[in-house]
């Protein structure tokens, strides 16, 4: 998209803007005519949900129901693929995977012979591979479970509070999310890079924080305070060496996992192409197979959730601060917004309009640039809530409230004639030597 707007936006228009902007830093000046249009919700803009000119409500549309859609249906194809694929391929492994005498009959073992005989069954690391991360997803499952009936008992026996709406945003937005992508391989989406970066940033963050505030108290100690100094500096040399082996550890290890997981999933979906006829699902051929290929896919493409990040960034943008780090009370900020967006997403939708499952789909639909349309509002010429355009190719734009202090500086200069024909003409004014 930024390749588009650069190849659509003149560089002379750019470079207008800059040189505008440019103008006023060196005035001393710290808002800029593009900026006077631009105005801040002090409560995250909630009331604009209700409003229908608003925006967002715009914005919102049918397409709610495709979001809704969309998790839907992959948590009916991830579902299938963490219970029934993970049994029939424990039931029936891959040969490769499983010791001669034992291909066939593992149900049978464990059945007659137990656990002990079951697991001497598998040869190889492969194999064991292949059990730990089923068990580990089927456990996995249960636990998310929990959590989503847990939610679920909140949003239908709580009559109202902070409680019930954060259980209902938890509900739309963490946990049946979370239970279309669940699988062992995103593990691999942990070991991304750039989250080693942000787990280094905040480690550090809050080492140096606390040797901040032992500093500073190391300066009342009764003891010397060479001694007590020394002391915290060697206490943050330790925890800044145990969060970076920390980290790294930690990556190497998920990385070895999911690694593994991906190899074995692979392997499965590989076997179910190439069992017979008769070993087929329903003795259908490829129905199965084709089943775990699509589900394995949607595995792999949510092994890190996109979505999630950038609406986790806007929040981050909003609610940690200058240093980009949320602090507790940050959090608590954080965590008391969504609530009350599932709130009043629900008493508009749900109880106003009467429409409880377009509520859940506006839930679900709500993302990182939902949060930049209700918190911004632009009010341009005439009072309009639309954002006025300031690429035009010829001279800078000036909103109308600040005409009068742009007339008085070009007048200034000696050139306020031009300018005001050239407004009543309706082109928009240039004041090449007076700062705007």
């Amino acid at each position: 998209m930024g390749v588009i707007f650069s190849l659509v936006i003149s560089p002379d228009s750019a470079k207008k803007v800059y040189n505008l902007r440019r103008e006023r830093r060196l005035a001393g000046e710290e808002a800029c005519p593009e900026q006077e249009d631009r105005r801040v919700h002090a409560d995250g803009g909630l009331h604009q949900i209700a409003n229908p000119k608003s925006c967002y409500r715009q914005k919102l549309s049918n397409w709610a129901w495709v979001s809704l859609l969309i998790l839907v249906t992959s948590v009916l194809v991830n579902v299938p693929m963490l219970t029934f694929a993970n049994y029939r391929t424990l039931v029936d492994p891959p040969d490769e995977l499983w010791a001669e005498p034992c291909r066939g009959r593992s149900l049978r073992i464990l059945e007659q012979q137990g656990v002990r005989a079951w697991w001497a069954c598998i040869p190889s690391w492969q194999g064991y591979t292949m059990v730990t991360m089923m068990l580990f997803e089927m456990g996995g499952l249960v636990v998310l479970l929990f959590f989503l009936m847990r939610s679920v008992y909140y949003v239908n026996f709580r009559e109202s509070g902070y409680t019930k709406w954060h259980h209902m945003d938890a509900l739309w937005c963490d946990h049946l999310p979370l239970l279309g992508r669940f699988s062992a391989i995103k593990f691999l989406g942990k070991a991304h890079p750039a989250f080693l970066m942000l787990e280094f940033r905040r480690g550090i963050n809050h080492v140096l924080e606390d040797a901040e505030e032992l500093l500073e108290e190391a300066e009342d100690h009764p003891m010397d305070t060479k001694l007590v100094e020394w002391t915290v500096r060697a206490w943050i040399v330790f925890k800044l060496s145990a969060a970076v082996v920390y980290a790294v550890g930690m990556r190497l290890v998920v990385f070895v996992c999911g690694f593994a997981a991906f190899l074995t999933k692979v392997r499965v979906v590989q076997d179910e192409f190439t069992k017979p006829k008769h070993e087929q699902l329903l003795g259908v051929p490829y129905l199965w197979g084709v089943f775990l290929a699509v589900a394995f896919l949607n595995q792999a493409l949510n092994m890190i959730d996109v979505s999630r990040r950038l609406f986790d960034r806007s929040l981050r943008f909003v609610f940690a601060g200058e240093d980009a780090l949320f602090q507790k009370h940050e959090w608590n900020l954080r965590l008391c917004y969504k609530a009350e967006v599932a709130e009043t997403l629900f008493q508009v939708f749900a109880v106003e309009q009467g429409r409880p499952m377009f509520a859940a789909a506006a839930i679900v639909a709500f993302d990182h640039l939902d949060v930049q349309r209700l918190a911004f509002a632009y009010v341009g010429l005439e009072g309009k809530n639309k954002r006025p355009d300031h690429l035009k190719a010829e001279g800078h734009f000036v909103p109308k409230h600040l005409l009068p202090q742009y007339l008085q500086d070009c007048e200034e200069v000696g050139d306020a004639a031009p300018e005001t024909e050239q407004l009543l003409d309706g082109a928009r004014p240039r004041c090449s030597s007076a700062p705007v």
